[in-house]
């Protein structure tokens, strides 16, 4: 509606549209995006934080299988909020047309299995990068189905103000970054 408005106008104030412009005062107002006073990753230090993940993945240890593990890669990966991955059911990831994706969308009144989207925009499938794939999520994806979790990170308990992400977030900031020494006050 915006987009319609606002060319609708463009043309009347050029005076190459007399007619009314029917989407006057039902343009909805666009929030204007909230500037974060965070700094971005470098290129150096994605690579430090990709290496501390690949050596996890070397040592064969249980860290491989951890969501901390997981939900960071996938974070990574795909570009998706942190709270989307974490609260993600087994379900929610399957293969479509020979590609393995991951289907984020809200379901209410589920209690502890409840889900939320930023927007109504944020609903999506997004394909599962082939590097995390040969990581080995979908064995562990099989090990959650054989568990039957509902939840796929279900160690990640639900939290009032940060969701299903507060364990990963505090671990990421306060433990990863410090301990890879790129934790800084805008991170």
């Amino acid at each position: 509606i915006n987009r319609v408005y606002s060319l609708i106008k463009y043309f009347k104030i050029r005076q190459e549209y007399i007619g009314e412009n029917l989407f006057e005062g039902r343009a909805p107002k666009l929030k204007q995006e909230e500037k974060t006073n965070r700094d971005e990753f470098s290129a150096e230090e994605l690579q430090k934080i990709v290496a501390a993940f690949a050596s996890y993945t070397k040592r064969g240890n249980q860290k491989h299988f951890d969501a901390r593990f997981w939900v960071t890669l996938i974070c990574l990966f795909s570009g998706a909020r942190l709270n989307e991955i974490c609260q993600l059911h087994v379900s929610d990831i399957y293969e479509e047309s020979g590609v393995w994706i991951i289907d984020i969308f809200p379901l209410k009144n589920q209690g502890e299995n409840c889900k939320s989207v930023k927007t109504k925009t944020s609903i999506r499938k997004v394909p599962i990068h082939k590097t995390i794939i040969e990581l080995g999520f979908l064995k562990f994806l099989e090990e959650m189905k054989e568990k039957k979790t509902v939840r796929l990170f279900p160690s990640l308990p639900y939290q009032d103000k940060a969701h299903f992400g507060a364990n990963i977030s505090k671990w990421f900031n306060e433990e990863l970054l410090e301990g890879l020494g790129i934790k800084s006050k805008k991170t």
